[in-house]
């Protein structure tokens, strides 16, 4: 019994369970109905127009677009309908079984019709008119036309609707009849213009017939004077007005250009500040172009109306100017003078600009110097017109090309090209500073001119330069850093002599300046360097880009070592940064390398480098 019953009881439960859910799902309320936004229209070619659809009752849901005559007018699936072709068709909105329909018709394009007549002119004087135009304009797809008159001195110039002359402006079509009109000023005196109306609309240009009209005689009112006082870049330009307008509130002045009739658009004005009482002016005109002709011609306006003189010309006098490169002075290892000469004929003094180009090359050209050549400038010259540029950044051994150039306001001049070799140079002693050492010491380095020049590089042992500095080039070894044959204290770098100091016929200072001149010890160095001793300052000095100062504590006297890199190979290295400086005593730890004071912005020290290296040699005297 009590099976039963539980049984019963799930069958109960369940059939509940089931009523439920049908009675849910008859609460999903479907549309009744589906209304398009209009229930037809017209259209037509190449128009379209946007259909909605509402449902009853309101819902989100899938609305399908379909069009009976695709060929007539297609839909897509927002409703927007296209019309195509001449015809009719039905749009159908579908959704959830419900429909609705737009009957659409669609229509030819109708046949754009425009007229364009030419009016006549009115207001006429001696350098304006108004000009007046009839559009008459039907089924336009445009909601605006443009309008112009085309006119010209010339009737063949009109007729070929040449832009000489041309005002347009733009119209709302608001009703089939348009006039209008523009103003046109700064015509010529008695002169016949010709002109036609023309109307763009739908991007089509339609004309009218071509009339004419004559400008007015026109009173003297200004006249263009003379040009005076003409020079290279500038003139004097003067006119007349009416004496009886000289007190008015006018403005005048004078018009100049390239062009053969000079205009605001093509030229500048420039306006007169002030009439003698015969209405007599004058203006500069400033920035010419020289050897040029410029025309002018002086204008007035008083009240809005402008007039204007009749056109001159005058021609800028030519910039006269010759241009000489000297042969290189002073030319070392790494420096040279480049010299040049510039003459000017004027009769005004003109500004002038100076410099050298100049390129590593036995045989460049101006042309090659000016595409990559290095351009050196030049601030000052002489009285007579003597100018240089002293370098000392060339390369050892290199051939340059150089040319001195002048210009003058846009024209530059150039001299013949000339070239030097920075290979042979004068090898000059220079003084023995005293700064209470135990020696004194050079101001220059070995092979410079002054206290600022790098002077020559030199492997140590080595007494001359050269242009490679490499194991297979240097003096005292068979090739190779292994096979070392004069000062050497190791057998396993080859030749064993236990030589620590430079021979004085290894000795460069010592062969080239002789006496008691000889290369620095480390000694020597390190005394140099104790700041008991001395200050040492890094300086730029006389246009160098760096290197240290040292002022002797003791004597106040002081010498200048630039930084002038070192060699290796056949490059030069880090000019004007680093400075190394050779001793005369050789490294015994390693005697493939010798003792050098090194030093960089920030430093200063005594270190050991290779004995091939091309370093600065500073002369000491004992």
């Amino acid at each position: 019994m009590r099976v039963r019953l539980s049984l019963l009881l799930c069958i109960l439960v369940f059939a509940t369970g089931l009523v439920l859910s049908c009675e849910e799902q008859e609460q999903e309320t479907l549309i009744s109905s589906i209304t398009i936004s209009q229930p037809s229209a017209e259209l037509e070619v190449g128009e379209s127009l946007r259909l909605s659809a509402t449902t009853l009752p309101s819902k989100e849901t899938d609305i399908i677009w379909a069009s009976s005559k695709q060929s007539v007018a297609s839909v897509d699936e927002t409703g927007l309908v296209t019309a195509i072709a001449k015809g009719e068709t039905i749009i159908t909105a579908t959704a959830e079984g419900k429909r609705d329909q737009c009957k659409v018709i669609v229509n030819e394009l109708a046949k754009l019709e425009v007229a364009c007549a030419t009016g006549d002119a009115s207001d006429i004087d001696c350098c304006s008119s108004t000009l007046s135009g009839l559009a008459v304009i039907k089924n336009a797809v445009e909601e605006t036309i443009t309008t112009r008159f085309y006119y010209s001195c010339s009737l063949s110039d009109v007729a070929s609707l040449s832009k000489d002359g041309s005002v347009e402006n733009g119209h709302l079509i608001s009703t089939v009849g348009c006039l209008f009109s523009a103003s046109i000023s700064n015509l010529e005196p008695e002169t016949t213009y010709y002109y036609i109306a023309s109307i763009s609309v739908d991007g089509k240009e339609f004309f009218g017939e071509v009339k004419s009209f004559m400008t007015m005689k026109s009173p003297i009112r200004t006249s263009t004077g003379e040009a005076l006082a003409i020079s290279e870049r500038s003139a004097e330009l003067s006119g007349y007005i009416d004496p009886s307008l000289a007190s008015n509130d006018v403005t005048a002045g004078i018009i100049y250009s390239k062009d053969e009739n000079p205009t605001v658009e093509n030229g500048i004005q420039i306006i007169a500040t002030g009439f003698d009482v015969n209405g007599f002016f004058t203006v500069t005109a400033r920035n010419l172009a020289s050897n040029t002709k410029y025309c002018f011609k002086s204008f007035i306006n008083n009240g809005g109306t402008t007039l204007y003189g009749d056109i001159k010309s005058f021609t800028t006098k030519e910039v006269i100017a010759s241009v000489e490169t000297l042969t290189a002075s002073d030319v070392g290892e790494q420096n040279a003078t480049m010299r040049g000469r510039f003459s000017v004929t004027s009769e005004e003094s003109l500004p002038v600009q100076v410099w050298f180009l100049f390129i590593k090359s036995a045989d460049a050209t101006i042309d090659n110097m000016l595409e990559s050549g290095y351009k050196a400038p030049v601030s000052k010259w002489s009285s007579d017109g003597q100018f240089e540029f002293r370098y000392s950044g060339f390369d050892y051994g290199a051939t340059y090309s150089y040319v001195s150039v002048a210009k003058i306001y846009d024209k530059e001049f150039y001299g013949n090209v000339v070239r030097f070799t920075n290979w042979d140079y004068a090898f000059i002693v220079g003084e023995a500073v005293d700064l209470g050492l135990s020696v004194k010491w050079s101001s220059n380095n070995l092979g410079a001119h002054t206290p600022f020049e790098f002077g020559a590089f030199y492997s140590w042992g080595e007494t001359e330069p050269k242009k490679e500095y490499s194991w297979s080039s240097y003096k005292w070894s068979s090739g190779s850093s292994t096979n070392v044959t004069k000062y050497n204290t190791d057998s396993s770098f080859g030749t064993k002599d236990d030589k620590t100091i430079l021979d004085p016929e290894d000795d460069a200072a010592h062969v080239v300046f002789g006496g008691n001149w000889r290369m620095p010890t480390d000694e020597e160095w390190a005394e140099l360097c104790n700041t008991d001793n001395c200050i040492w300052t890094w300086t730029d000095i006389n246009g160098t880009k760096g290197g240290y100062m040292v002022i002797s504590k003791i004597t106040g006297n002081s010498i200048f070592l630039p930084a002038a890199g070192y060699r290796l190979d056949d490059y030069g290295h880090f000019p004007w940064s680093y400075g190394l400086y050779w001793s005369s005593t050789l490294n015994t730890q390693n005697p493939r390398s010798a003792v050098y004071l090194r030093f960089h912005q920030g430093y200063v020290k005594k270190d050991e480098v290779s004995r091939i290296y091309g370093c600065s040699i500073r002369p000491v005297l004992e």
